[in-house]
């Protein structure tokens, strides 16, 4: 006789299903077969993000125009918190999912709800703590300008969805949704502006771009979160994203020290040609290292278990970086002012020693932002967080000593900041197995050029009597010959090696692809092969 206790209840049948289905690989990782290379992510990401940084720069120049320097100095007080959305709802959460191998429905879900969750919740914060932000800065419009930006926490919740096509290399379909992001936001700051929404419009732009981001990639990305996960997959992706998470809040308010500072010392005038300038030059480095880093990211995680060819591939990437960023920051500090006569006018002149100051830490910038990712795939978030606390401390103390002498005094000090933290540089190195001799040598011929480079362009400044547009073609056309120059004679082989290793090349069984890294070939069949092998 069955006693009734025996009987298994329906409760546990579910919750042993609901497991089944957390635990389980999930179907939308394995559709979105890997469908590029190293090479073609850096080259649409790349594209991308000069396409957006056109836009906005000439949205910066239409604006420039119908709007006053008061009042993007008034924005940029709320442009902190905007730009701080993204990053805080991110929470590392989507190099957590990169990280792990074979991730599950229940890590995918569980890292999407605990996005959404924080997103909502700031969002609600910001709009409580806005009118004690109105009264600490002392203006009563700040108060609106605040919980129209805090509404980006909320819109700005399709980090999963982007480290999904991350994993499987579908950097042109990401490429055309930033595109199409930048362009939304664009189009409405300009049409508020002229339809006289002043410093609102600054705002604005953002948010329509995070709405209409998230959208798309909710329309085109065939993944959908569940509602069954775990406490283990919570932690699973804790344990990976808090470190990174914690690097990014400390090290994203010690960058942003200089303008919450400076706006309770200095006019709004000032402010705003200390904002503009570091834009300009935040634009050529920090964009270039946010697109290494969601490159490098899945790129050295397949390959960490070879320490040789991580070290390789890291080498080469810096090298090229270099290559490519220290000549345009060099020009941006040599040709300041007649950069910025040119592009926003006589009334922005006062930027221009600003620009020269903040551009010229630029090369260090560049090597520090891309040590960063080998601490994330060495899973080494623990040692980033413990770097990013002594960077953020040393910004700091630079920005506070400076800030007695204004705007350009701040400058300086963050010039000087940006190389005296450079021995940090040594421990990401040291953790992969790199020499710093190694990095040095690789380096020298780029840094030479560079050297050149500079040299001439403030010789043809030194030697003529141009002003304006005369003198900023001069300038690059001179400057850029030099360099190339230098570079063919110390580098020759500069990018053979990258486009050798990175090269996709067709095997002669037909549907397949073959990545070589330097003589090492992997296969790896296309997603039509895998399908036609299953049938």
């Amino acid at each position: 006789m069955i006693r009734r206790a025996d009987l298994p209840r329906p409760h546990r049948h579910r919750a042993a299903r609901s497991r089944r289905f957390a635990d389980s690989p999930d179907p939308a990782i394995s559709h979105l077969a890997r469908a590029g290379t190293m090479a073609g992510g850096l080259a649409w990401l790349g594209a991308a993000r000069i396409t957006s940084q056109v836009i906005q720069f000439i949205l910066f120049v239409i604006l420039a125009r119908a709007l006053t320097p008061d009042e993007f100095g008034l924005a940029a007080v709320v442009m902190v918190i905007t730009s701080f959305a993204v990053l805080l709802t991110d929470l590392g959460l989507g190099s957590a999912v990169i990280q792990i191998e074979q991730p599950t429905r229940g890590d995918l879900s569980a890292a999407f709800w605990m996005n959404i969750g924080s997103g909502i919740l700031l969002t609600a914060i910001f709009w409580l703590v806005s009118p004690f932000i109105a009264d600490f800065y002392g203006n009563e419009e700040l108060e609106g300008l605040v919980k129209l930006g805090g509404l980006l926490f909320a819109l700005s919740n399709s980090a999963i969805h982007i480290a999904v096509l991350e994993r499987s290399f579908r950097f042109r379909q990401l490429a055309a949704v930033e595109v199409a992001g930048t362009l939304s936001g664009a189009a409405s700051s300009v049409s508020w502006a002229f339809m006289g929404g002043g410093e609102e419009s600054l705002i604005l732009g953002p948010v329509v771009a995070a709405t209409v981001t998230t959208g798309i990639l909710w329309l085109t990305v065939p993944w959908r979160p569940a509602h069954t996960f775990g406490g283990s997959n919570i932690k699973s992706i804790w344990i990976r994203s808090r470190g990174v998470a914690g690097f990014n809040l400390v090290n994203y308010w010690s960058r942003n020290a200089d303008n919450i500072l400076l706006s309770k010392a200095v006019p709004a005038v000032d402010l705003a040609f200390y904002s503009r300038a570091y834009g300009i030059m935040l634009a050529p480095v920090a964009q270039v290292n946010v697109i290494l880093a969601r490159v490098l990211l899945p790129s050295l995680t397949r390959i960490r278990s070879d320490p040789q060819a991580l070290q390789r591939e890291y080498i080469q990437t810096l090298r090229a970086t270099c290559a490519l960023l220290f000549p345009i920051t060099c020009l941006i500090a040599v040709a300041a002012k007649p950069l910025i006569e040119v592009a926003f006018g006589p009334a922005w002149l006062p930027m221009a020693p600003i620009l020269t100051l903040l551009a010229a830490s630029g090369p260090p910038q560049i090597a520090l932002g891309a040590a960063g990712v080998l601490y994330q795939v060495l899973e080494r978030g623990d040692a980033l967080l413990r770097r990013g606390l002594i960077v953020s401390l040393f910004t700091v103390m630079a920005i506070a000593g400076g800030l007695y002498w204004g705007a350009q005094g701040v400058a300086a000090a963050y010039l000087a900041r940006c190389y005296l933290v450079l021995p940090t540089f040594m421990q990401p190195l040291r953790l992969a197995g790199i020499s710093l001799g190694r990095c040095g040598r690789s380096l020298l011929g780029v840094s030479v050029a560079t050297a050149a480079m500079a040299v001439a362009a403030v010789a043809v400044a030194a030697f003529s009597d141009w002003s304006g547009m005369p003198l900023l073609v001069s300038q690059t056309v001179v400057g850029t010959t030099v360099y190339l120059i230098f570079l063919w004679a110390a580098e020759p082989d500069l990018a053979a090696p990258v486009k050798d290793r990175l090269r996709p090349r067709r095997s002669k069984l037909g549907d397949t692809r073959v990545l070589t890294i330097e003589g090492e070939a992997a296969p790896r069949p296309s997603f039509r092969a895998e399908q036609h092998s299953r049938r």
